[in-house]
């Protein structure tokens, strides 16, 4: 909604939010065994930063994110990608495709290209696990076997779309665009009510 229409009581209710998370759940959060959920709240927090320049903002969402990676990425099974749970049982685009994101918006607020680089990996192990070319369907996991688990979903075709429109300008001859197209087509077609 501030990005939208910025207005000073959207970004006070930013700043409170933020301050609950924080108060609520501290700075760090590896006590949850869920690496989408650590994601998600490095997510906002680098989303708020970038509304507030709040530099504790910038700190949570980078902490948070390199412990995720720390204990998530793993190239033993299946070649690449982050566990969905510290369980290590499957990998998800929940956590995944998410994961690009924040990183993509890491290196917008910081410059350090390692952030650059992990998205990249992140996206060509959803690419060659996870997404299917033919179709633009992005699966939802995979375990540690080789066998998809869940299917689409609406939330990680969205943000399969949203890492591509963030890699489509650092990469354009891997041509994330049509890639992310192809991925709204399918969500489209094959997920949505067109009866109306």
């Amino acid at each position: 909604a501030y990005n939208i229409n910025p207005s000073d009581d959207l970004k006070n209710k930013i700043i409170y939010l933020y301050n609950g998370v924080r108060d609520g759940y501290g700075l760090l959060w590896s006590n949850n065994i869920y690496n989408d959920d650590v994601v998600w709240g490095a997510l906002m927090c680098i989303r708020a930063f970038k509304i507030t320049n709040d530099g504790g903002m910038l700190d949570m969402a980078k902490n948070n994110f390199n412990m995720m990676w720390n204990r998530a990425w793993d190239t033993q099974s299946l070649g690449g990608g982050l566990w969905w749970t510290t369980a290590n049982e499957t990998k998800n685009t929940c956590v995944n495709a998410p994961a690009v994101i924040c990183a993509m918006l890491l290196y917008q607020a910081t410059g350090d290209p390692v952030y650059k680089s992990r998205a990249k990996q992140l996206m060509d192990w959803i690419v060659l696990k996870l997404y299917d070319a033919s179709t633009g369907e992005v699966k939802g996991a995979i375990n540690k076997a080789g066998n998809i688990t869940e299917g689409a979903l609406s939330y990680t075709q969205g943000t399969f779309i949203g890492a591509c429109d963030l890699l489509r300008g650092d990469y354009p001859s891997v041509n994330y665009r049509a890639m992310g197209l192809k991925a709204m087509d399918y969500a489209h077609n094959s997920m949505c009510d067109q009866s109306g």
